[in-house]
């Protein structure tokens, strides 16, 4: 007897993205982003590295209104971004 393959409903997967992800494909996101980097080029943690990525302080899980809210954004480098997130980079080689 064949024992049928079970998937999780998709309510129990768990959110790998921000609630509403489309907010990083919208020009106005792309445009803010753009001036915050502009406006803050040094990440704002370390202090060492040019800020490529804007980080939301207040997750858009737990705050979708301040998706685009500036106070609500940090510049940061991309390692500071990752660290923020729990991700480890690998060494370039």
């Amino acid at each position: 007897m064949a024992v049928p393959k079970l998937r999780p409903r998709r309510a129990q997967l768990p959110k790998l993205l921000p609630a509403d992800d489309s907010v990083y494909a919208t020009h106005r996101w792309k445009q803010l982003s753009r001036m915050v980097r502009r406006q803050r080029p040094v990440c704002e943690v370390c202090g060492n590295d040019l800020a490529t990525q804007v980080h939301h302080i207040v997750p858009l899980r737990q705050a979708p209104q301040l998706a685009y809210e500036p106070t609500n954004l940090q510049s940061l480098c991309n390692a500071c971004h990752a660290a923020k997130h729990g991700v480890t980079q690998q060494p370039i080689h």
